[in-house]
């Protein structure tokens, strides 16, 4: 949908009727992705069901490893999306979201023959470290994915070896 209607999404701005506006309308990508982010972690420490659901597009979809729930999943729709990281914030207490320096800057990509704004970006769990990738139509995010990256645990005492120890993920990984 080419023309703005009178609805506004988390961030204030116009959106089609269609739930977000045109790419050619995005502001610049790496300011999109750092307010999205910013309004994302501030949603998530409120609790703030229906500021997390603002923040997702109606059909939105996270897929989450470990980050959040100590599980593989995946979560659809923007209302269970905010009502299942309400939940799981509150275990893992995400914090530190921010863009990622280190990957491929937020840009306009085309993902299953969608065309979208993809960021990479990082934040901290009671667990651990964790990343992410969010893909965005317009400022409302379509796909979220949250893989822990490293578990917290204390070091082994002298003497002692690791309470499991994986050996060989095959050339596909390994997937837990």
């Amino acid at each position: 949908c080419e023309t703005r209607c009178n609805q506004e999404n988390a961030f204030g701005h116009g959106v089609s009727s269609s739930g977000h506006y045109p790419l050619g309308m995005l502001m610049e990508t790496q300011p999109l992705a750092g307010r999205w982010l910013a309004e994302l972690e501030r949603a998530l420490s409120a609790g703030d069901e229906a500021g997390l659901a603002a923040l997702f597009l109606p059909d939105g979809q996270w897929r989450h490893v470990l980050a959040r729930t100590w599980r593989i999943g995946t979560v659809s729709g923007a209302a269970s999306l905010a009502a299942a990281l309400k939940l799981h914030a509150a275990r893992a207490r995400p914090r530190g979201f921010r863009v990622d320096p280190a990957r491929t800057a937020p840009r306009e990509v085309t993902r299953a023959g969608e065309k979208c704004v993809e960021a990479m970006f990082r934040f901290d769990t009671v667990d651990g470290p964790a990343n992410g990738v969010g893909r965005f139509k317009g400022d409302r995010a379509w796909t979220l994915m949250t893989p822990l990256e490293d578990f917290k645990q204390p070091a082994p005492k002298k003497g002692e070896g690791p309470a499991v120890l994986i050996v060989g993920g095959g050339h596909a990984g390994l997937s837990i």
